[in-house]
């Protein structure tokens, strides 16, 4: 079984600041709230900016399974 955090839990902080959050308490793995996924589409190129969200994620031992 792999124990995730719903990233909402962590909605008042920008997705970055919620990955090192979720690192700093020895969260592997994340689900992706529509909160965070809308301030990351907000943000241009999805395609571009969801890479360089995962290469930081990744930095960072977290990984997102899944988002709702």
């Amino acid at each position: 079984m792999k124990v995730s955090m719903w990233s909402s839990y962590y909605g008042d902080l920008q997705p970055e600041d919620m990955v090192l959050e979720l690192e700093k308490y020895g969260y592997r793995y994340g689900e992706l709230s529509a909160e965070h996924s809308l301030e990351l589409l907000d943000r241009g190129d999805p395609i571009q900016v969801g890479k360089a969200f995962k290469t930081f994620a990744d930095a960072h031992h977290v990984n997102f399974s899944q988002g709702h």
